[in-house]
């Protein structure tokens, strides 16, 4: 008996939380950079990882419905930070003991820019969207699958996902391929990760 009570206590908490949980609600959002994070990770040397961001980007999400979402994301290539400033010159193309276009030349292309085509968001919250990424001046079509997290309204109305998508660097003419005896330095794949906390618009609905 005692068993059964707590079993139904639990449905009923569960069930609560469910009837709680706020609709995806509409308008333009933007990226509230403070609380967002553009990343990526590579393998190096075969073994272990390196992390790395975008100190300056931008996005909006636009929602007209659950079925009619769309984003836009941009970063300033030169604004790349893995915490090492020697790696991040190469990264850039600014360090003159490595040729320019191994990886970003910021000065020739200086944004990297996302703009999704397809957007879908399913009964769970889970979220895919698909669009055009732009790196080194070269566009793929790339897909990022996550979770929406749900709304809250604190300093405005706000929405947050993360979203991850995995690349492959060389199609995007990131084309470094210095190798050591266990392999390349730098792995072809990369994960990008976009963690957004985004805030709605005023006056927008």
């Amino acid at each position: 008996m005692k068993r059964s009570m707590i079993l139904a206590a639990a449905l009923l908490f569960a069930g609560g939380l469910r009837a709680e949980a706020k609709p995806l609600p509409t308008g333009t959002f933007d990226f509230d950079t403070a609380h967002s994070r553009m990343g990526f990770a590579v393998t190096h040397m075969v073994i272990s990882t390196v992390e790395g961001k975008f100190d300056k980007f931008e996005g909006t999400i636009v929602v007209k419905s659950r079925k009619n979402i769309s984003v836009k994301a941009s970063a300033e290539t030169a604004s790349i930070d893995t915490g090492n400033a020697m790696r991040d010159s190469h990264l850039r193309g600014d360090n003159p003991k490595m040729p320019k276009d191994d990886f970003f030349e910021a000065e020739k292309y200086p944004q990297l820019t996302f703009d999704s085509t397809k957007v879908t968001l399913d009964d769970d919250n889970n979220l895919t969207v698909v669009g055009d990424l732009t790196i080194h001046g070269v566009t793929k079509v790339v897909t990022f699958t996550g979770k929406y997290n749900g709304s809250v309204q604190a300093y405005g109305e706000r929405i947050a996902t993360n979203l991850t998508a995995t690349i492959n660097r060389k199609d995007f003419g990131l084309k470094f391929n210095a190798m050591v005896e266990a392999g390349p330095v730098v792995s072809d794949q990369v994960e990008l990760s976009i963690n957004v906390e985004a805030v709605k618009k005023t006056g927008k609905d």
